[in-house]
């Protein structure tokens, strides 16, 4: 069984309000009674407008989500799929296939007081819900684990070298984007341009990638929510670094990415949305 647990900086670990559907069984966990407030207003919301984000998708540099729309009269259903400028207030969370996914479909809280939907497909929505309805009222007796410690099960091991030639591309494309390819096509870069398709960290003056405790400095990346990613990528003229964080954190990846090849100071920051409708995919 695997449950959804809220682990961010400032606020004690806790099992986040979710309605879990087995084979066998139906049944919502919950570690905090403020929870419950929250989701029942969510899902009462949800109730009165049954529909889904589903997918956020580019259009001529625009976000437009593609909805879908649900009957909760009978046996609940999706009706139809609308495209929109705006995403409806629940969503649809899955990962891409490389990604371990629980087999148990489930519906849960999100940080922002959201219905969120972890199904296989979208289409699993309304059996879901169909199950839930099925069941009446649900029972929580047994199934309210307090805040706290929380031990983690590592289900397997990241290659550390192929995760941060992932951070050094991923700093090297932004500062294409930022910089220009001219620029970063300046011999000084050449070590690490190297590095990122497969060659060795000379280790010279540290290696490229490594971690920082933040905060780096530099206001709009340093003031992210924890459902932020962000970049920065910064020069005093001399020297060029990049930094990456994940989930707002507070450890910050660094990569030394060269000397700089003229005099230009900068500073460069993006963020995306990681949690919510800004994310889902197909």
């Amino acid at each position: 069984m695997a449950y959804e647990v809220d682990i961010l900086p400032g606020v004690a670990p806790r099992l986040r309000y979710q309605v879990i559907a087995t084979d066998t069984d139906v049944f919502p966990v919950v570690s905090s009674n403020d929870d419950v407030a929250r989701f029942e207003a969510a899902w009462n919301a949800f109730i009165r407008n049954p529909e889904v984000t589903i997918q956020k998708v580019q259009i001529a540099g625009a976000a437009v989500y593609k909805v879908a729309r649900l009957t909760l009269h009978g046996e609940p259903a999706i009706v139809g799929v609308d495209r929109r400028s705006k995403p409806a207030a629940a969503w649809w969370d899955t990962f891409g296939d490389g990604f371990h996914r629980s087999r148990d479909s489930r519906m849960s809280l999100d940080p922002f007081g959201r219905i969120r939907f972890r199904t296989r497909r979208f289409r699993d929505i309304p059996v879901l819900l169909g199950r839930i309805f099925a069941a009446g009222e649900i029972g929580s007796s047994g199934r309210v684990y307090g805040a706290g410690e929380y031990r983690i099960a590592c289900r397997e091991l990241y290659e550390k070298n192929k995760v941060e030639r992932a951070v050094a591309k991923t700093l090297v494309n932004y500062m294409i984007d930022k910089v220009g390819l001219s620029y970063a096509r300046d011999a000084a870069f050449r070590p690490l341009l190297d590095y990122c398709i497969g060659g060795p960290d000379p280790h010279q003056n540290g290696p490229f990638v490594g971690f920082v405790p933040g905060p780096i400095g530099i206001g709009s990346f340093d003031g992210l929510s924890v459902e932020r990613h962000g970049l920065a990528l910064a020069s005093d003229g001399e020297r060029v670094g990049g930094f990456l964080k994940l989930y707002g954190g507070s450890y910050v990846y660094r990569v030394h990415l060269g000397r700089s090849p003229d005099s230009r100071a900068f500073v460069h920051t993006t963020s995306i949305d990681y949690n919510g409708p800004g994310r889902v995919s197909a």
